[in-house]
């Protein structure tokens, strides 16, 4: 079915009437693997400094617990310095609670120890490595190139980290631009001005800072569904997005069908 949809709007190039900027953690790959990865190898780390094991059957979930409570505190939200989780999580294994832990490690700062940071450089090295694609990525790709539509990526990332990535998974060349910014309204203001006169749509799997600021800066919107989303957005409504799509290809086919042609009735 979405090989003859490809094949139905091939004769479609360069009617667009859309640029596309696309978030990539969680949009195009799936960083949250990653994450998981690296929390896990921390959590094993924190139990060797405590020299005691996690008191929890979901190792993944008492990690997270800890990330999102510091995330809430924290200035700089899920970029706090990695060293507060590794604290925070020897502190949980040792029976502190989530909240107290999170207090206490933001009150003792984040220069790390000789142990922490061996386990830092661990933690690390399995987030520079490279995520799998997401389903759906590359042929939503092919999509947007074969109907004339550009497609930005927008990081808060580095863009030399973004570009690796887009190269290792081969997706590269359907990549009009890489843009690294902070995810503001005022920032989607101007993407909407660099559009111009197109129409700039968002992708991204983020209620708050891929969809709800674009939204508010006029932009269309669409919630792609991932498996990862802050403690403080899950209560936020995907109705604000124009629609919700299950993937990349989804949401790349309900930009095109917006701008497809009526059907030929024969009358």
């Amino acid at each position: 079915m979405r090989v003859a949809l490809v094949s139905r709007f091939h004769s479609m190039r360069d009617v667009h009437n859309f640029w596309i900027f696309t978030d990539a953690d969680n949009t195009l790959w799936d960083t949250d693997a990653l994450y998981a990865s690296a929390q896990l190898a921390l959590l094993s780390a924190a139990e060797n400094i405590a020299k005691k094991q996690a008191p929890a059957a979901d190792r993944l979930t008492f990690v997270r617990a800890y990330d999102q409570e510091i995330a809430a505190r924290h200035h700089s939200g899920l970029r706090y310095p990695p060293a507060l989780l590794i604290r925070a999580l020897v502190s949980g294994v040792e029976g502190q609670t989530v909240q107290d832990a999170g207090r206490s490690v933001l009150t003792a700062g984040s220069v790390a120890t000789e142990d922490e940071s061996t386990a830092l450089r661990s933690y690390s090295q399995i987030l520079s490595g490279v995520p799998p694609i997401l389903p759906g990525v590359k042929m939503g790709l092919e999509l947007a190139r074969d109907t004339g539509i550009p497609v930005y990526v927008v990081t808060e990332g580095s863009i030399e980290l973004a570009r690796n990535r887009l190269h290792a998974l081969e997706i590269e060349p359907l990549i009009a631009g890489v843009l690294s910014a902070t995810k503001t309204a005022d920032l989607y203001g101007r993407l909407i001005q660099r559009a111009a006169p197109k129409s700039a749509v968002m992708i991204g799997d983020q209620p708050d800072k891929d969809i709800q600021l674009a939204h508010c800066a006029g932009m269309l919107t669409i919630l792609v569904r991932g498996r990862f989303r802050p403690v403080w957005t899950q209560t936020m409504s995907a109705m604000i997005a124009d629609t919700a799509a299950e993937d990349f290809f989804d949401a790349i086919k309900w930009v095109v069908e917006r701008e497809a042609p009526p059907a030929d009735t024969g009358g």
